[in-house]
């Protein structure tokens, strides 16, 4: 084989390597852009914003008037609403009461704070069919003189109706057992506030709205107001009440 003939076939050999070498490049960029595009494609479009944040609510601070004698204040959600009935005396000697409400968002459940001065109490309350059931008892950090009592009261003969409120700290509320009647609770919510008596805490309470009509004595069993008690509103109404400071 002549030398010019060897040229020839190493120069062909060469460019046939070139060509494959373009044509493994040309391929692999066509892989990729064909896999770019195919990913692109398959990419769900999403609009809007996709946060999904729970704005913080703010809480607030209530209280009563202070021309009286003794302090109470709360703290609640700002989202919640107050109505302000009364206010403070005017002389000291003053008959007075102050009254505040305060709704959830969903209007289902109420707070009531109840404080009155200089005024007179009574009631009576005849044992009968009206029984305790699930009694709870939370001591209250900032109000030594009261504790939040929870329970359930009634018959299945008349209907049942719940109890969730200030009651006073002392031994009769903790004596208070499953079975009693209703009557070892009646106006023990009713706690004096200084040190005379004269102004007390007349109501500090839950109301939950579907159990407050007139024309009923509120649910048919117990298991209906404890479905009431699992609503987080509920539960905020009672960190309310937790949230209560005398001094």
């Amino acid at each position: 084989m002549t030398k010019q003939k060897q040229n020839r076939q190493t120069g062909s050999t060469h460019l046939v390597l070139i060509i494959i070498l373009i044509v493994i490049i040309i391929g692999g960029l066509g892989f990729v852009f064909w896999q770019n595009l195919h990913s692109k494609n398959d990419t769900p479009v999403v609009s809007g914003n996709t946060q999904t944040d729970t704005p913080t609510i703010k809480t607030k601070t209530g209280q009563i008037d202070a021309a009286f004698p003794a302090k109470l204040s709360w703290t609640y959600p700002e989202n919640w609403t107050v109505k302000s009935e009364g206010s403070g005396p005017a002389e000291p000697s003053d008959s007075t009461t102050q009254k505040f409400t305060l709704t959830s968002p969903s209007g289902k459940y109420e707070v009531l704070y109840y404080v009155g001065l200089n005024g007179g109490l009574g009631g009576t309350c005849e044992p009968g069919e009206d029984v305790v059931t699930n009694i709870k008892r939370t001591s209250v950090t900032g109000f030594n003189k009261g504790l939040l009592f929870e329970a359930i009261h009634g018959s299945e003969a008349h209907g049942f109706m719940y109890t969730s409120s200030l009651f006073q700290n002392s031994n009769e509320i903790q004596a208070v057992n499953e079975g009693d009647s209703y009557c070892n609770i009646y106006l023990r919510n009713i706690i004096p506030l200084t040190d005379d008596g004269n102004m007390v805490l007349l109501a500090a309470e839950v109301t939950i709205k579907q159990f407050s009509s007139a024309e009923s004595y509120g649910a048919p069993d117990t298991a209906t107001i404890k479905k009431a008690y699992e609503d987080p509103e509920y539960k905020t109404a009672l960190e309310i009440l937790l949230s209560t400071v005398s001094n």
